[in-house]
């Protein structure tokens, strides 16, 4: 029996830089009306970011190959362990006076308060990374698309609006028109029809809070 065999997928058209058309348009769009070299240079940096994870993507062993998963797995692990000797501290050890680990506990508890909720802020956010590189199956989600939208998020909120969209039978707002002409006028490959990247574009927020 002759085994087909399987089809190398299709690399996506990457995401091109923006032309000064471009970067009017987008602008315009969010009702700017001079040129902004912060989010001109925001917009750059997004597209080249989000063009080396599709080429991740496109390749897998290269895209495990990254040392990213390792060093987070690392610093949860760190993260993880300090959380527990701040919330609850060990018995005092054989070689440690009474005096030592009553003073070592009493910083500890000084300090638990300070450090209690930014760790575990930390610790989640570790995991949601994770996911994101690896996805719940172990293999790579459409990274690339997820980075792209998170990306734009950040630097529409430098221009001190907050990402979000609504939906009345159909989904719109500010950032949502601001995501659809960025797709269109330099990411085709990655638009999508409204109500599939309304629904996108809410799931990838839902990450970030």
């Amino acid at each position: 029996m002759v085994v087909p065999k399987r089809r190398a997928k299709r690399q996506r058209e990457p995401i091109r830089q923006p032309t000064e058309d471009d970067y009017r348009a987008i602008e315009l769009t969010l009702k700017i009306a001079v040129s902004d070299g912060n989010l001109r240079r925001g917009l750059k940096e997004v597209c080249e970011t989000a063009n080396w994870y599709a080429e991740q993507e496109h390749d897998p062993s290269k895209f495990k190959a990254t040392p990213y998963s390792k060093a987070l797995h690392l610093m949860r692990a760190h993260a993880e362990k300090l959380l527990r000797d701040v919330t609850s501290p060990t018995g005092k050890p054989n070689d440690q006076s009474e005096k030592a680990w009553a003073y070592e506990h009493a910083q500890m508890a000084a300090f638990g308060e300070v450090l209690v909720e930014p760790l575990k802020e930390f610790i989640s956010n570790v995991n949601i990374t994770l996911e994101q590189l690896t996805g719940k199956g172990g293999r790579p989600q459409d990274q690339a698309f997820e980075v792209l939208l998170g990306r734009l998020a950040e630097l529409y909120e430098t221009t001190g609006k907050r990402a979000g969209v609504s939906y009345r039978g159909k989904y719109s707002g500010p950032f949502f028109h601001f995501v659809k002409i960025c797709l269109t006028r330099l990411a085709p490959a990655y638009n999508r029809e409204d109500d599939a990247l309304g629904k996108a574009i809410q799931r990838n927020l839902r990450k970030r809070e």
